[in-house]
């Protein structure tokens, strides 16, 4: 049982893993626990506006994980599961060899498959990715369903009235507004699928966002990622709009339909009432199943996702999810149920 004013370690690296720790940590905190934070890439950012200031150490926080836990001696490291998973691993097989009990924080069906270190407890969205969990750990470790963040994070979404007008001006210019989020070595195949069924469909505006940790990477064209992206949606001139200095969030809640792989804005377009398309490709399905064990949207078969194989019009798609189904099937994140399943160690 975990004792009040205990250590706690937090070890992130992505925006989805700092989204879902976050309320945890400021919840631990507010409840007389000591936290440290270790963090990489965008977590780094999204912590400090949120006025917490991940540890930094002299030397590499990923080769010194043991090091690192050693001098700050927590009774319990808990780590997010990003994609490449680095440091986030790095800090749980070191915590398995310390003997320190270790908890997965996920905010994705099935996305402890990241990380080769032992849980002691697994915090999963909802009862679907509980069940993936129990399956490969079986009595190994603890799970517990703690809700899925991004339906807290759509329904507190503040939207500026500046996006509102450009989406309302866009959609009244040129007919419904699709969102296409995309990142990841697969997304020129999901562009070239998209840009067939945009020619079969009758009236549209497209408006891509490029996932930042992909955009300016370097493809084998010698092109970063961005710019291969931009040229194959080209032909479609006037009617693609590029709204990068807007944030992401509003845009979801406002477009009639956000379509990507199988990103976590699917959820946040279904829990604003909005349509969600996954865009499944052979590449969209490899990498699923690498970083979820799905080959499909886990909400595919529930109908609130919708999956598109082959070149279609898109005018069916662009239907407003079922109400009942989002209560359903969309529970809200409560990191109260976290921190006592924690305690509970």
């Amino acid at each position: 049982m975990l004792q009040k004013n205990k250590k706690i370690l937090f070890v992130s690296k992505d925006m989805g893993g700092a989204n879902v720790s976050i309320p945890l940590i400021k919840l631990a905190q507010k409840s007389g626990y000591s936290v440290e934070i270790v963090a990489e890439g965008l977590a780094v950012s999204k912590y400090e506006e949120s006025r917490l200031k991940p540890y930094s150490s002299e030397g590499h926080l990923n080769s010194d994980a043991k090091k690192v836990i050693e001098k700050l001696k927590p009774e319990i490291v808990i780590t997010t599961l990003g994609v490449p998973i680095n440091l986030e691993q790095d800090y749980g097989l070191a915590a398995n060899d310390l003997g320190i009990p270790l908890v997965f924080l996920e905010d994705y069906w099935g996305a402890h498959v990241r990380s080769q270190a032992a849980p002691d407890l697994i915090l999963s969205i909802d009862e679907k990715a509980a069940e993936i969990a129990r399956s490969r750990f079986n009595s190994a470790a603890k799970v517990v369903t703690i809700g899925n963040y991004a339906v807290n994070n759509a329904l507190s979404l503040e939207i500026p009235d500046g996006v509102r007008e450009t989406i309302k001006g866009l959609r009244n210019r040129f007919g419904p507004v699709l969102l296409f989020t995309a990142g990841g070595v697969h997304v020129s195949d999901q562009i070239l699928l998209l840009a067939a069924c945009l020619k079969n469909t009758p009236n549209w505006v497209l408006v891509p966002r490029f996932h930042p940790k992909s955009v300016n990477l370097i493809g084998l064209s010698g092109k970063t990622f961005g710019e291969e992206w931009q040229g194959l949606l080209k032909e479609f001139g006037e009617k693609v709009v590029y709204l990068q200095s807007e944030p992401i969030g509003p845009l979801v809640a406002l477009a009639d339909a956000t379509l990507s792989d199988f990103s976590t804005l699917l959820t946040i377009a279904l829990a604003s009432g909005r349509s969600a398309v996954s865009i499944a490709t052979a590449g969209v399905r490899e990498t699923m199943k690498n970083e979820t064990s799905f080959t499909s949207h886990p909400l595919v078969e529930t109908g609130l996702v919708k999956e598109i194989t082959r070149p279609c019009d898109l005018t069916g798609y662009l239907a407003r999810p079922d109400s009942e189904a989002i209560a359903q099937y969309l529970q809200p994140y409560e990191p109260e149920k976290a921190l006592q399943a924690i305690e509970g160690l």
